[in-house]
């Protein structure tokens, strides 16, 4: 996948799990901007313009989540890109200090359209049972829908 796009996709990535409670923390907007200036996660990406452009998409009523599903369902992805996704998704699932039942469902969801095998998950990331058990029970079209109503607080607009 092209570096841009790649970037733009775990950019979206964070986004959605940060969302996808209904609540984005204040720690997870720390997380958020810890990965953008101390990681080259995304590298040339225009995160804050990005971010604005979701906002933007979110007060039309443009269901992000489905959209983002969508790109995920249609990128060719790398073993290595599909580890990074993961990590930035429990990087920022951890960051508040709890676990939402959204956040699991997300990465669940998520793990549906990765190739990645539960071996390598754990050899990776250790023993996380919901990442690893039972993800093959997944109805991915209801689970893309149950995630409609996503409000953004302004504390994701502030500038850190």
């Amino acid at each position: 996948m092209e570096e841009l796009k790649y970037e733009k996709l775990l950019f979206n990535t964070a986004v959605c799990v940060m969302a996808c409670d209904g609540q984005i923390h204040e720690n997870e907007v720390n997380e958020l901007n810890s990965i953008a200036s101390t990681t080259p996660y995304f590298g040339k990406l225009d995160y804050k313009n990005e971010l604005n452009m979701i906002m933007k998409k979110i007060k039309k009523n443009v269901n992000i989540m489905k959209l983002y599903f969508n790109n995920i369902q249609q990128a060719d992805l790398s073993l290595a890109q599909e580890l990074l996704i993961l990590e930035v998704v429990l990087r920022i699932m951890y960051s508040d200090n709890r676990i939402d039942e959204n956040e699991i469902k997300f990465i669940k969801l998520l793990k549906s359209y990765l190739k990645i095998p539960d071996q390598v998950i754990f050899e990776r990331f250790g023993k996380i049972d919901f990442l690893i058990k039972g993800v093959e029970d997944i109805n991915q079209q209801k689970f893309t829908d149950e995630f409609k109503n996503i409000q953004f607080f302004d504390v994701i607009t502030k500038d850190k």
